[in-house]
């Protein structure tokens, strides 16, 4: 073998081997995938297992056991304030294309909850998307499109009212071509908006665990979230959920 071909070997070699299973056929989850956060560091950073955005505290946060392996604890009556975040450049944003977002969410109670968002404060204009969970008399997990000012959303439904002490699969998407954005639980039907186009991209940071600036705050577990850059077919779905067993990162599951 000449130099260059060893380097090359040897450079695109890992590369290869993680985006091409064993069985030698690509894996289609890594397809448009922007980050994968296992969530299984017990402290510090919270490593993104496919790209960069890794994940920082704002304080130290609990280990618990997760969906897959181990999950982040998260206690919404302590301060400072508990969630994860990684400032601009993290790739997780909205604007003019097809996003899908996924996490598998544990609720300790059932008061309002910011489980994901890329997003400032609590208006419209300073959000790309946000899941949530609502109490207040509405019970359901529902997820965010803004566009300017408006705080486009959809609501699970479907699904009806969470149970606590449970796992839930979340999935929340927008279909950038209609302007339709969808949530799922537990890779049952997808409730829908159609008609809103031209979402925001605000720049504004990537957070776990949190909504608002000091409310509405996590109170449980967030395990194996996920961010894509595209739709993910009906199969890729059910395969993520896996019958309510959950994988791990893609080609290690």
């Amino acid at each position: 073998m000449t130099v260059l071909g060893s380097v090359l070997s040897n450079v695109i070699g890992p590369i290869a081997s993680r985006l091409i299973p064993s069985g030698g056929v690509p894996d289609s989850l890594l397809t448009g995938l922007v980050s994968w956060w296992g969530l299984d560091q017990a402290s510090g950073k919270r490593w993104d297992s496919h790209g960069n955005t890794h994940l920082t505290e704002s304080v130290p946060l609990l280990q618990a056991v997760g969906k897959i392996n181990s999950a982040t604890q998260f206690i919404q009556t302590n301060f400072p304030y508990e969630y994860l975040f990684h400032g601009v450049g993290h790739g997780c944003h909205a604007g003019s294309r097809d996003f899908t977002f996924v996490c598998w969410v544990y609720l300790d109670d059932l008061q309002n909850q910011g489980i994901g968002r890329v997003g400032l404060g609590n208006l419209g204009q300073n959000h790309d998307w946000l899941m949530y969970y609502q109490a207040s008399g509405l019970d359901r997990f529902r997820f965010f499109v803004p566009n300017g000012s408006s705080f486009w959303s959809t609501t699970a439904n479907t699904f009806g009212v969470p149970s606590i002490n449970t796992w839930y699969f979340l999935l929340g998407q927008y279909d950038f071509s209609s302007g339709t954005l969808g949530i799922s639980v537990n890779n049952g039907t997808l409730d829908t908006l159609a008609g809103k186009t031209s979402p925001n991209t605000t720049g504004r940071d990537l957070q776990i665990g949190r909504y608002d600036v000091d409310v509405n705050l996590m109170n449980g577990r967030i395990d194996e979230p996920a961010f894509w850059s595209r739709l993910l077919t009906s199969d890729e779905k059910s395969r993520v959920y896996n019958s309510g067993a959950g994988i791990f990162y893609p080609g290690q599951d």
